[in-house]
């Protein structure tokens, strides 16, 4: 009598075929071991199970690393920073707009027109496993960071174009939740669609050693100058602005005592040293001011403390260490018009302009 055919065999086969991998790998060795025992029939079917089955798990396989792949292709994008440009170079935006998310950026060299040119990056690492915290704080905080962090690569605020502006790239919620915290900080036209053209670093790397000294101890008086209290009217707010004076005093006092100390060029020994003489004078009107019992006194003060503060008397020393001679416009809002930007009328520092 014929032994009978192992049912494992049978099982085996048909999963193979039915493409249900695993049950019939199972099934398919179960019915080699049983028929080894016991000389059932079957093997050929048992095998050919195994076969297939095993060539579908492979195949399942496959197609799970595949999907794994492309999910972990999909959450690196994800978390790659949106943009990935260098400190220091310069690039284009294939859609032309450096407002929100940039996907796609071609680098180009800074001498030709560009979109924007990268100044600084940072991570926001307070607390990496915090969760989002929304687009506006992460806003706020690329806005105050970008700006601090503005003046190491470009010293000179002079040279900065009028129309230039600070513009950010920050994280995307997914970017967020995958380990992405970086925020880059660039330059860019204020006018959407208008490129700008040559570089706007201005730091230890291209300033020499008389442009930086003079610089380092320029940008604290001019950072001073434009930061008046909030209270246009001296009579509103005296405190607030005899805190501003002194510290505006206090920064002109470093800056003298700077410009006095440091060894000069011979084309800038003379300009400078005039120039320290003319900072000194300011700061006495500046210090007088912040000791003021009353508006009234404060305004006299003021009113020749602007006049000795006027940007135009930084121009020759400017000229002669080879650094820009325009003011900005920020400073000249201020300091541009000394009669009108304090009386005893009323009208406070900068009164009416954009600070």
């Amino acid at each position: 009598m014929r032994p009978p055919v192992n049912g494992f065999a049978i099982a085996a086969l048909v999963l193979g075929i039915l493409c249900v991998p695993l049950v019939g790998l199972v099934f398919g060795v179960l019915a080699l071991l049983r028929i080894h025992r016991t000389g059932e029939r079957g093997k050929g079917m048992a095998v050919w199970g195994v076969v297939l089955s095993g060539g579908s798990l492979v195949l399942w396989g496959l197609a799970v690393l595949g999907a794994l792949s492309e999910g972990w292709d999909a959450a690196s994008d994800a978390a790659r920073p949106v943009f990935t440009v260098a400190t220091g170079e310069c690039f284009t935006v294939r859609d032309g707009d450096l407002i929100g998310v940039a996907e796609d950026v071609d680098e180009e060299p800074c001498g030709g027109p560009h979109d924007g040119e990268a100044f600084s990056t940072f991570r926001m690492d307070d607390a990496p496993g915090d969760p989002y915290p929304g687009e506006e704080a992460i806003v706020d905080r690329a806005d105050a960071e970008c700006t601090a962090l503005r003046p190491a690569y470009a010293m000179d605020s002079w040279a900065l174009p009028p129309h230039v502006e600070v513009y950010y790239f920050t994280p995307t919620r997914e970017g967020w939740e995958l380990g992405d915290r970086q925020i880059t900080c660039m330059f860019g036209h204020e006018d959407a669609g208008q490129q700008l053209t040559g570089s706007l670093r201005n730091d230890g790397t291209v300033l020499d050693r008389g442009q930086r000294a003079f610089l380092e101890v320029a940008r604290p008086v001019e950072e001073a100058l434009l930061a008046p209290p909030e209270e246009t009217y001296v009579e509103d707010d005296l405190p607030g602005h005899r805190k501003w004076a002194a510290e505006v005093a206090r920064a002109m006092g470093r800056q003298v005592t700077r410009l006095s100390e440091a060894g000069w060029s011979k084309e800038g020994a003379g300009p400078v040293t005039a120039y320290a003489e003319r900072v000194d004078a300011a700061r006495s009107e500046w210090d007088r001011a912040a000791r003021a019992e009353d508006a009234e006194t404060f305004y006299v003060h003021l009113d020749t403390a602007l006049e000795l503060s006027d940007p135009a008397l930084a121009v020759p020393s400017r000229a002669a260490l080879g650094l820009d001679t325009t003011p900005p416009r920020e400073l000249v809002d201020v300091l541009g018009d000394p009669e009108g930007a304090a009386s005893s009328d009323g009208a406070g520092p900068g009164a009416g302009a954009a600070v």
